[in-house]
């Protein structure tokens, strides 16, 4: 990671990325601060998942920068991160229904 100062008196950071050189600018927020501190979104809001019941499996769609993603898991084998996309999916169509 490099710092550079222009004659505005920016402060600017780059990084070499796998995709290029990433520049931003130094707002002073320092990124070893601790995770605890920064704010984190929650799963629902960084990552919209589209659970469709298939009967005995489950489809989930996700929308990611290189494409959708689509996998397939039977009910008897979901993680429980995906039994709580099921059960948020089943939550939001039943408030729908009321």
């Amino acid at each position: 990671m490099y710092r550079y100062t222009d004659s505005g008196g920016k402060t600017w950071m780059y990084r070499q990325t796998p995709f290029g050189i990433s520049k931003w600018e130094d707002t002073g927020d320092s990124p070893q601060q601790p995770s605890a501190a920064r704010p984190q979104p929650s799963s629902a809001e960084s990552q919209p998942v589209a659970v469709v019941d298939l009967g005995d499996s489950v489809r989930f769609e996700k929308k990611t920068p290189f494409g959708a993603a689509q996998w397939v898991r039977k009910k008897t084998e979901l993680t429980d991160e995906e039994k709580a996309m099921v059960a948020a999916q089943s939550e939001s169509k039943t408030a729908e229904k009321q």
